[in-house]
């Protein structure tokens, strides 16, 4: 299983609470072109940044799990 790249969790956090690139940019302190960088993998965030830009989304838990379930392709545990 692959691990998420840090552009797909931002992007998707944005995207759950229905943000433009400029509205979550300037939540999080960030320019719009900064955010799409990160966004599209042409900057690599650092964990601090990575956690302040998923906190400025508003993150919930739910948006990584989302993406460990998809790369599982979406088993359920089976029942006995």
């Amino acid at each position: 299983m692959s691990v998420p790249q840090p552009g797909d969790l931002i992007r998707a956090a944005r995207l759950d609470i229905g943000w433009s690139t400029a509205a979550l940019a300037t939540a999080a302190g960030l320019t719009p072109g900064a955010l799409r960088a990160l966004e599209q993998g042409g900057a690599v965030p650092s964990a601090a940044l990575l956690r302040h830009v998923l906190a400025a989304a508003r993150t919930r838990p739910s948006i990584p799990l989302a993406f460990h379930v998809t790369l599982a392709g979406s088993r359920t545990p089976s029942r006995n």
